[in-house]
């Protein structure tokens, strides 16, 4: 016997308002991924996720792309009904911190894009606590008491330890061994010994066959100290933000001999601080014996490594000379920044309901680099995202745009709960027409309703 639908079934229908029994849909479980404490430059245990076809007919996963740091391998090609495949994730930061991001299933279901949600944090191979030491108040000549810094091992195998060193009136000393044990710590013993009567910035640097760790400030006062007849004119100098990998405009400090009899004799000036700051040649240079009432220019500049971590780099210039407050320190200070900055630097959607498209976001990218006349971007987007280059100074892939160019990004939610997802930049100016090493990534979030 033949039944027929009721009308208003069959409008419904019509309308896609109820399920055809042919539909085609992908399920995936979890809906999204967590990785924890993975040590930066190496790569994680994947994590499984499993892609199943809730669907009555065959689906065909025709791409997986995950993002930022994330990768993939998968089994997921041709999907029959009722049948599931696994994908395996895994992390591999290259910063220290948190990285959000996704994974995007494109597939014949017509439930559209599958995203999976991603989130990793990364640590630094090698820590050291506390990052920052205040000796306070200091008599001239005298010792402050020690004190004391952290240095552990947060691999599984042993790294080796090949510099500890201080700079400006600093003095350290330490238990740690040449090779240091995975999961082991040592301690270094840190002194303050001012020579004149000001603040006194320094550094602690620790250099190791792993990536880091952080170097750490230090910074006292020495009190009641003798007459100098050195005077600088700048206790301290601060670069700011610099680019990775470019040189920055050069700073300077005058040194006067305020003495009315006596000549100075100056018999070095040397910077310190990770290997970042680097003196120029200056007229007059500051070497040799400088007569009463003379002056001499030091000339510095700010390189910072992409290699080194973390962004801020302390330093030091030291001054070696016959005066009674010899040696006399200039501290030096300045921030690494990436080629490619975002404003704002993440995305936040308001809930969005299912299936439909949010107002688009504006975000600003700019190129740090002070002589880039243009960017050329190789830029895609992950997650239930999309974007387009906006206004007259839009990012436009494969082609060179303003050194300051704007996309408008928007978020289409395929299910409920949060969705991660990122907007990668693989490509610009640092490394030519390559993609590069680290891309930058714009980091997105939203709730689907």
């Amino acid at each position: 016997m033949i039944r027929f639908l009721p009308a208003f079934t069959l409008f419904l229908l019509g309308l896609g308002l109820l399920p055809h029994a042919s539909a085609q849909q992908l399920q995936i479980s979890p809906s999204s991924l967590t990785f924890k404490n993975q040590l930066v430059n190496t790569t994680s245990a994947s994590q499984t996720v499993t892609l199943t076809n809730t669907g009555s007919t065959s689906v065909t996963v025709s791409s997986i792309v995950p993002s930022g740091t994330y990768s993939d391998t998968t089994d997921c090609a041709v999907l029959t009904a009722g049948e599931s495949c696994t994908i395996d994730i895994s992390f591999s930061p290259v910063a220290v911190g948190t990285t959000n991001g996704a994974v995007t299933i494109m597939s014949s279901a017509q439930t559209g894009p599958q995203s999976l949600g991603l989130a990793g944090t990364a640590l630094a191979p090698v820590k050291v606590a506390p990052l920052t030491l205040n000796f306070g108040l200091v008599a001239v000549g005298t010792s402050s008491q020690p004190k004391s810094v952290k240095l552990t091992n947060q691999q599984t195998t042993a790294v080796s330890i090949t510099a500890i060193a201080t700079s400006g009136n600093y003095a350290q000393s330490n238990n740690c061994p040449a090779s240091l044990a995975g999961g082991q710590s040592c301690n270094i013993r840190v002194v303050f010994q001012p020579t004149a009567g000001t603040v006194i910035p320094g550094a602690l640097s620790i250099s190791t066959d792993a990536t880091g760790p952080a170097p750490v400030s230090l910074v006292g006062t020495g009190t009641s100290g003798p007459s100098s007849n050195v005077l600088l004119s700048a206790a301290s100098l601060n670069f700011g933000s610099e680019t990775v990998g470019l040189f920055t405009n050069t700073q300077t400090v005058t040194l006067t001999n305020t003495s009315s009899t006596s000549s100075l004799n100056i018999q070095s000036v040397t910077a310190s601080g990770f290997g970042v700051y680097d003196l120029q040649f200056a007229r007059p240079p500051c070497s040799g014996m400088l007569a009463p009432g003379a002056q001499c220019v030091i000339v510095a500049f700010f390189n910072p490594l992409a290699n080194l971590m973390p962004a801020s780099y302390p330093g030091a210039i030291t001054i070696v000379d016959n005066d009674v407050t010899s040696p006399q320190v200039i501290g030096l200070s300045g921030n690494g920044s990436n080629e490619l900055t975002f404003g704002p630097t993440a995305l936040h959607f308001s809930p969005q309901k299912v299936g439909t498209t949010s107002p688009p976001q504006i975000v600003t990218v700019t190129s740090t680099l002070q002589q880039s006349e243009g960017l050329f971007l190789n830029t895609f987007s992950t997650g239930d995202y999309s974007f387009v280059g906006f206004g007259t100074h839009a990012c436009v892939n494969g082609e060179i745009v303003p050194a300051s160019c704007t996309i408008a990004v928007s978020f289409t939610p395929s299910r409920t709960g949060v969705v991660n997802g990122a907007i990668t930049f693989d490509n610009y100016p640092l490394c030519g027409f390559d993609s590069c090493p680290k891309p930058a990534v714009l980091s997105l979030t939203g709730t689907g309703q």
